[in-house]
């Protein structure tokens, strides 16, 4: 077994709760289920992007940010319009796949953005901003 972040194959495997701890860089991470960590998406992304010829820079930042939105409006347009659940949510999936592989790409340290991101909305108000949904 190997670190998603970092590589290396020192890892704590807890049998007991079937959390994994790299011993190298302190990463954990579940393996309870098969699941996977936000750090192999990306990897896994990226890495089959760039086995297909995609290269996300920023000078091209504008168009791909536009195909990840694309595939919102495809979840609106071929999913909720026409009543389709499965449509919707795979293209959900399939803009999650094009946000993983520009995080991959332009090492955008998503983990980080989030972890901020997640703190200050747990110290706004109930329905900051009085917006409407």
């Amino acid at each position: 077994m190997k670190c998603p972040r970092c590589g290396s194959t020192d890892i704590f495997d807890c049998i007991d709760c079937g959390v994994n701890s790299c011993m190298k860089c302190s990463y954990i991470w579940n393996d309870e289920n098969n699941s996977k960590t936000l750090a192999y998406y990306i990897k896994e992304c990226g890495e089959d992007a760039k086995k297909h010829g995609w290269h996300v820079t920023w000078d091209s930042y504008p168009e791909y940010i536009l195909a990840a939105i694309d595939e919102l409006m495809d979840s609106f347009e071929k999913g909720w319009r026409k009543d389709n659940k499965e449509k919707a949510f795979e293209e959900i999936g399939d803009c999650f796949v094009r946000l993983f592989h520009y995080c991959y790409d332009l090492n955008i340290p998503i983990e980080d953005i989030l972890k901020r991101l997640m703190a200050n909305n747990k110290r706004r108000a109930y329905k900051h901003g009085n917006k409407r949904i």
